[in-house]
């Protein structure tokens, strides 16, 4: 059985409303061809695309990964799977970043900070001094694991990577802070030859000083040599670098580091290096402390350049550093190493330093001049 509804409704019998219904109605159609269209011409170049498909050039890529592990033979396992918190730093990591010394190496690492000028001496004007984990760390730092005593700055023209262990460390280096210590790894000979260097240079408008450095490294085989795996390594440094944006203060240094070796690649291995390294800095105590803004206790002061030194031009601070290793190794079988290292050091600074005055009563208000001290 079959129903059929027939609706009624009344259309408006204005002409208007018919021209304006066929208007819409013809946009409509007109429309509808349109995208019908471009879906036709769509589907087209899809096909012919899917016939002639493009290549893309295949691109690789690569890189290699700096291979990091600690130097000291009581670390048998890789770092990750060490329960200490241990941060090695390769040499082309902080060469990159312009590093000369061992404080601009540290400066990588998170929970260390360093001295400022604090304590009115000389001592803590130049050198590493740091502090790690907010206890002083200036005397745990180690060369190959030696105690490497000195108030000096450490040049790293002849280190191949910096160790920071964080944490008491008694069991790795003997007797050390509560904080951790710091290693330094000396560039030894390798089998392979190479030579490579750097160059630096920097000049500072506002003082008009320059920043000057070269570095050299010679690794070289001698497979005429009556010993089987000998070979020589030779690191060499020259500075002479005004500090940016203060005038007259100066750092200038110059080294040397021999090393060689014999055995290598063989069970048995001698190793030999020497490092020789001078500085003639002319230090730098900074601005004093009346001078800013708002020092408790000191009427308002003139404003003074950033640049403005306040020492004299004949302090000096002189540094020489000399060092000598022997380490002798071999290998029994690939699980046991017997190995002996004897290290000795000398290190001797002189210095005279002139700092600014450092507190309200070194200060004159009336002439706006300052008091020195050394």
């Amino acid at each position: 059985m079959s129903e059929t509804h027939l609706i009624l409704c009344s259309l408006p019998s204005s002409p208007n409303y018919f021209r304006q219904a066929a208007a819409t109605i013809t946009a409509l159609i007109i429309a509808q061809g349109l995208a019908t269209s471009v879906r036709a011409n769509t589907d087209t170049m899809m096909a012919v695309e899917d016939q002639n498909p493009t290549e893309l050039p295949k691109v690789q890529v690569a890189a290699d990964k700096i291979k990091t592990a600690l130097s000291s033979p009581k670390f048998t396992e890789p770092v990750r799977d060490i329960p200490q918190t241990l941060i090695v730093i390769p040499s082309p990591i902080y060469l990159q970043q312009g590093a000369t010394n061992l404080s601009d190496v540290l400066r990588n690492t998170s929970g260390i900070t360093f001295a400022a000028g604090e304590g009115g001496g000389a001592a803590s004007t130049a050198g590493d001094s740091f502090y790690l984990r907010g206890f002083d760390t200036t005397n745990n730092i180690f060369v190959d694991g030696v105690r490497d005593i000195g108030s000096y700055s450490r040049d790293i023209f002849s280190y191949d990577q910096v160790e920071i262990a964080k944490g008491p460390a008694g069991a790795d280096i003997g007797r050390g802070g509560a904080s951790g210590y710091v290693n330094l790894l000396t560039k030894v000979p390798h089998l392979e030859n190479f030579l490579a260097g750097s160059a630096i240079f920097g000049f500072d408008e506002v003082t008009s000083g320059y920043r000057r450095r070269a570095t050299l490294d010679i690794n070289q085989a001698v497979p005429e040599a009556p010993v089987t795996g000998a070979t020589f390594r030779v690191n060499a440094m020259w500075q002479d670098s005004d500090i940016v944006g203060r005038e007259f203060s100066n750092n200038s240094s110059w080294g040397i580091a021999p090393s060689l070796a014999v055995g290598l690649g063989t069970p048995t291995r001698a190793i030999l290096t020497i490092s020789h390294v001078k500085q003639d800095n002319l230090p730098d105590y900074g601005l004093p402390s009346p001078y800013i803004p708002g020092y408790a206790g000191v009427p308002p002061a003139p404003a003074v350049d950033w640049s403005t030194f306040y020492g004299y031009a004949v302090d000096y601070d002189q540094v020489e550093s000399n060092a000598y290793m022997a380490r002798f190794e071999h290998d029994f079988s690939p699980d046991l190493k017997l190995s002996n290292q004897t290290r000795y050091s000398q290190n001797g600074r002189e210095s005279i330093v002139t700092t600014p005055g450092t507190n309200a009563a070194s200060y004159d208000p009336a002439t706006g001049l300052l008091t020195r001290s050394r």
